[in-house]
């Protein structure tokens, strides 16, 4: 649109000065012919010239000054009217301006109004997944401890069979666990076990292909069984398409 009021203005802007070019034109015309014809006048009165042509030449000159005296007006009204319509123009432009300027603040005050909306939704969606997190690994400890109460008996065997499962899945990756737990690797101790007995029930990974919260999280059968998530994924999940991670 702005373009569109530009081009206006240059094309009217090029018409008043053809026009003021004219006027001066016609000016000068009006101006030469008046004085063309009080010449002739004078040489009447003075009686340089009395003959019948003089006279009518006279009456010529007067005729053509009237014309361009008519022509100089009709030109003077239209330089006017051009002039009035630029001003308008002009006033709509502005106006525009002001407008757009106004849009913009108000366009600005509503993105920053719209960041610090999602900056706040994302923190409290941060807050409410930590708050979840940490309430599943609490049912999970809890459940995992009843668990290990009812068995006890077979624990010795069981804790084999378990510690040979994770050893030969590459869901587990015990230099991986070590790097990413120094605390673990400080102490000494057996990554598989430690993810066993401890790991798991505090939230940690054993491996970057599988997420310990998340799956507990997604599946609330395995918490409420106390089970080892992924121990709970390589002997069914796996089978019942359950996904080891976000978005797979």
């Amino acid at each position: 649109m702005e373009d569109s009021l530009g081009t206006a203005d240059t094309a009217l802007f090029d018409q008043v000065t053809l026009l003021q070019k004219l006027y001066i034109e016609e000016v000068e015309k009006h101006r030469l012919d008046s004085q063309e014809g009080q010449k002739f006048r004078d040489r009447i009165e003075t009686g340089a010239a009395l003959s019948s042509p003089v006279g009518a030449n006279v009456e010529k000159v007067i005729e053509r000054a009237n014309r361009h005296k008519h022509t100089l007006v009709q030109t003077r009204e239209l330089l006017f009217a051009y002039e009035a319509e630029i001003d308008g123009f002009s006033n709509a432009l502005a106006s525009l301006d002001d407008t757009l300027r106004n849009e913009k603040i108000i366009s600005k005050r509503l993105e920053d109004r719209i960041r610090l909306l999602n900056s706040e939704i994302g923190a409290l969606q941060r807050e409410q997944e930590s708050e979840r997190r940490a309430h599943v690994l609490e049912l999970f400890d809890a459940y995992s401890s009843v668990s290990q109460v009812m068995s006890r008996r077979k624990a010795r065997k069981s804790k084999s069979v378990d510690y040979d499962t994770l050893h030969r899945s590459s869901l587990f990756d015990a230099d991986w666990y070590l790097i990413e737990y120094p605390d673990v690797a400080t102490a000494g101790l057996d990554p598989i076990k430690h993810y066993l007995n401890e790991g798991a029930r505090e939230g940690r990974n054993p491996s970057t292909g599988f997420d310990t919260i998340w799956y507990l999280t997604s599946n609330p059968d395995v918490v409420q069984a106390g089970k080892n998530p992924l121990l709970h994924y390589l002997r069914y999940g796996k089978m019942e398409d359950r996904q080891p991670l976000p978005n797979i």
